[in-house]
């Protein structure tokens, strides 16, 4: 729009212009307005032209001692920068977002596995692996008769594990007291030629056990023993008389874990 210029008064010449221009490109987007004297001012009060550094002196580029080439029209009016401000886009109202939240993982108790014991050998501990025991006449009466792996020389457990000095007093009267065929003679009170009983290979408890020489310790002329206790993975257990592993001899009785094996005969 374009109103006449009625009371601007004439300074500066075309480089003030140039400078207001500048700074108008500077600070924004630049069109061009005309506007007379008295309607820039009124817009300088209300600071229409706050972006200039003195609106007076943009008014006073054509006064009435001339005009500024370029600057004023032919009409007498200034021809101003017209800064347009820049109002920034307005900004979304911020959304509200829910908190993402993964999906709950579900615990579970922890999984124990559970490991059954290794199997113990046989016989290894109490009765097991006891097929049959017979224990009377015995200086030991303990029904455990294994608690470990049993091998050739393996000390039995419990009061197996002892020496006895028998009492011949408290037995059948047998000839030939402290050698090795007394013992199972007098644990068969009923049965004076049990050593002439018929030969098995296969164990049962109580029975007479012979030894053929050299056979699992047996002398020259051969071993005799009692059975106490058949055992599984063909392992006996045995008492003994004047047998010198162990501390035992003539007149005493021990006990042992033999094999079933040839040269072992079962008497009964």
């Amino acid at each position: 729009m374009s109103i006449r210029q009625t009371d601007a008064t004439p300074i500066g010449g075309w480089r003030r212009a140039l400078a207001i221009t500048v700074i108008a490109l500077v600070l924004g987007t630049t069109g061009f307005l005309s506007v007379s004297a008295s309607q820039a001012k009124a817009h300088a009060n209300r600071g229409v032209f706050s972006g200039l550094h003195t609106p007076e002196a943009a008014l006073n580029l054509c006064g009435q001692a001339g005009r500024e080439p370029g600057v004023c029209n032919h009409a007498g009016y200034v021809t101003l920068p017209l800064v347009l401000t820049r109002i920034p886009a307005p900004r979304p109202a911020p959304r509200h977002i829910a908190p993402q939240h993964s999906a709950p993982v579900a615990r579970t108790a922890p999984v124990v596995k559970q490991i059954a014991p290794a199997p113990k050998p046989s016989g290894s501990s109490g009765s097991g692996g006891v097929s049959g025991a017979d224990n009377s006449g015995e200086p030991c009466h303990s029904h455990v008769y294994v608690d470990g792996p049993i091998w050739q020389w393996a000390i039995p457990p419990g009061c197996y594990a002892g020496i006895y000095y028998p009492n011949p007093k408290n037995y059948v009267y047998r000839a030939g007291f402290g050698w090795c065929n007394w013992w199972p003679e007098v644990l068969h009170p009923n049965n004076p030629r049990i050593l002439f009983a018929p030969r098995h290979t296969r164990p049962i408890p109580g029975a007479a056990v012979y030894f053929a020489p050299g056979v699992q310790g047996a002398g020259s002329a051969g071993h005799y023993a009692e059975v106490v206790a058949v055992l599984s993975g063909g392992w006996v257990l045995i008492s003994e008389m004047n047998d010198v592993w162990r501390g035992g001899g003539w007149g005493r009785v021990n006990y042992r874990y033999i094999r079933v094996e040839s040269g072992v005969w079962f008497l009964y």
